[in-house]
């Protein structure tokens, strides 16, 4: 090793304390362009951070205390006081804390003092170091909560086993501490820095300006290490910084008068999107959904960009942005016929009205679920807001060719038969995924999965007028049996209903159910072994997908992808397979080849461009399942903590 950059204040503390250095190690954590521009940034993040966190919480003109008064801890107290918070200040380095008494903040040498003499409702962390002791811990009010944004700064809470073997998770807000006397203290955040908490922290364009300098100095420095003495530097850092031009390109970019201004009239005019012709998509967030997008879009013949700011191993081989889409170059976003939406459904009304700033007549398909419950009126409104806007949120099995073919073969077997039972069952296991922090839904929990999905696949076998009774039905008034989870909500949900049956006597039981605990069962014939079947086709699947039908004398099965029977019989991906068994015989036995995603996929791209524009995106299947969340969370046994309700209105 040659040379090293340092970029963090923690890992400048490590440096440190190694001793003697054999090699130039440039300090950037400290450098002009971190201290002036990154650490504005970094406090406004932390701030809103903490305030996501806490958006039931009153703040104003409550007691804070805040340990460490450096770089980053000056910024934040200035920030929480101009909030109206009361602000103490705890720091052993004495000239900070002289810094933070002159500035007006109360001020104490240890946390000890500062507990002693107030009662904070929030005690934040900014100092890198162990700053709440064993003995402080003790003393901490009841209820405190606790906001580090630094990673050391709690770790005799977080990194004592005794005290970790109690902690109850709170998703989606951090862990909750019992400590002696009965009382308990909230984490803010999973112990390290809170601002990185199931948060992209820091907005691109904020911190592009120390991405910048970083490789600025990473060039000079590869370009002659050994003129840099071995040990700690600032000063050629901040050099090769200023020498770049940076400063200037940072000013006349943002501060300089009229910066910004005039700017929009060199960007082209949106396209017009009644008439046209699918030339460039825009996939927006390359997880799994964005890469099939992707593949199929190219295949309709569109030059494909990718905007993903988290970086998702995005493909050399096409056009890539790692932005929000609210900072793609206006020119770039001008020239996009087609918008994929496919990033996790919490940011899709965002980016929504991203899209829709860049051009209000975009042509947009987004993957389901549109929004989240508590946003499907503030989605509704943006929809109203822009009527020429063409809008599809994509439903594959609405427009899957297995389902009418099913229909069909039960019209052909049970002419004239009211169908008496729907049953529809889809589960995965989402376990391996949930662990690694993927794919989180505590909006919904199972209900955010494949409850559409089965929604649609119910849509396309019910009646009309059943169909849309469900959909009115007061979820209070069905049986739910659900397994409930602390870190998911609900994990596993069974809804029964009793259904009219137009033009006939009696009801309809519909049977919905969903789980996300390991693959399930339904009932199955054997196939006959003969090609397509095929025996070790690929590893047990993960994931069930089966609807039954009794209607007359004959149980109609329709098996959707990926489709292993009982003998181990499995078949290619994208192959369906339909039974019918009456009287314990088969007597129908069909595989069918179909991409729903695919299908849906070209069906929308075709409706965007059609010359008449396609109806508005239908939110009612969404507004019963977040209605039927609510139902859940009052169902909810007493001991459960459920995320806040009002999360998920309707």
């Amino acid at each position: 090793m040659d040379a090293a950059l340092e970029l963090t204040v923690s890992g400048i503390k490590r440096i440190a304390a190694a001793g003697q250095l054999a090699i130039p190690v440039l300090n950037m954590a400290r450098s002009q362009v971190k201290s002036r521009l990154g650490y504005r940034e970094i406090a406004d993040s932390c701030l809103r951070r903490l305030r996501a966190l806490l958006p039931d919480r009153k703040i104003i003109g409550r007691q804070v205390l805040l340990l460490g008064y450096g770089t980053l801890g000056s910024r934040l107290a200035t920030q929480l006081r101009d909030l109206g918070c009361r602000v103490d200040v705890v720091d052993t380095d004495l000239p900070a804390l002289i810094d933070a008494a002159e500035h007006g903040f109360t001020t104490y040498r240890t946390a000890a003092q500062a507990l002693a003499a107030t009662r904070p409702f929030l005690i934040i962390g900014t100092t890198g170091e162990i700053a709440l002791t064993d003995t402080d811990l003790s003393v901490l009010p009841d209820g405190v909560l606790l906001a580090p944004f630094a990673t050391r700064d709690f770790s005799a809470l977080t990194e004592n086993a005794v005290h970790r073997a109690g902690a109850v998770q709170l998703p989606g807000v951090g862990m909750r501490f019992g400590l002696p006397g009965e009382k308990s203290v909230t984490l803010l955040g999973n112990g390290r820095s809170m601002n990185l908490f199931e948060a992209d922290s820091i907005p691109s364009q904020g911190y592009d300006a120390y991405r910048a300098a970083t490789l600025i100095v990473a060039t000079a420095l590869c370009a002659d290490p050994g003129r840099i003495p071995a040990g700690l530097h600032t000063a050629p850092a901040d050099t090769a910084i200023t020498d770049a031009g940076l400063w200037e390109a940072y000013y006349d970019l943002y501060a300089a008068p009229g910066a910004g201004v005039g700017q929009a009239a060199a960007v082209p005019a949106p396209r017009a999107t009644v008439r046209g012709r699918l030339e460039r998509a825009a996939i927006v967030g390359y997880g799994v959904a964005g890469r099939l997008h992707t593949e199929i879009l190219t295949a309709l013949g569109a030059t494909p960009a990718v905007i993903d700011p988290k970086h998702q191993d995005l493909p050399a081989s096409l056009r890539t942005f790692p932005h929000q889409v609210s900072e793609l170059p206006p020119a770039v976003a001008a020239g996009i016929d087609l918008w994929s939406v496919c990033c996790p459904t919490a940011e899709h009304l965002d980016v929504l009205r991203a899209i829709l700033r860049h051009n209000p007549a975009a042509r947009v398909l987004m993957e389901k679920p549109a929004c989240r419950g508590h946003e499907i009126d503030a989605f509704s409104r943006l929809l109203a807001n822009h009527p020429t806007a063409r809008i599809i949120v994509n439903d594959q099995y609405r427009h899957s060719t297995t389902l009418p073919a099913f229909t069909s073969l039960i019209a052909a077997l049970e002419p004239g038969a009211p169908i008496g039972k729907v049953s529809v069952l889809f589960t995965k296991d989402r376990r391996p995924d949930s662990a690694s922090g993927r794919f989180i839904d505590r909006d919904y929990g199972v209900l955010g999965y494949e409850w559409l999905h089965m929604l649609a696949v119910t849509r396309g076998i019910l009646p009309t007028p059943t169909w849309e009774h469900y959909l009115a039905l007061d979820p209070a008034t069905t049986t739910t049996e659900p397994q409930y989870d602390p870190a998911l909500f609900v994990a596993a949900l069974t809804e029964r209903a009793d259904l009219p049956r137009p033009g006939a006597a009696g009801t309809l039981r519909l049977e919905l159910t969903s789980s996300i605990l390991g693959p399930g069962q339904a009932d199955d014939d054997a196939p006959a072994p003969r090609p397509p079947w095929r025996q070790g086709l690929r590893a047990a699947d993960d994931r069930y997908r089966h609807v039954t039908v009794h209607a007359g004398r004959t149980r109609f099965t329709l098996h959707l992808e990926p489709v292993t029977a009982p003998g181990g019989w499995q078949l290619e991906r994208n192959h369906h397979r339909i039974t019918a068994v009456r009287d314990g015989a088969v007597v129908h036995d069909e595989v069918l080849a179909d991409s729903p995603l695919e299908t849906s996929v070209r069906h929308a791209a075709a409706a965007l461009f059609a010359e008449a524009a396609p109806p508005a995106p239908d939110l009612e299947p969404l507004r019963r399942i977040a209605r039927l969340a609510n139902v859940l969370r009052e169902r909810a046994p007493d001991a459960f903590t459920a995320p806040d309700a009002s999360r998920t209105s309707a």
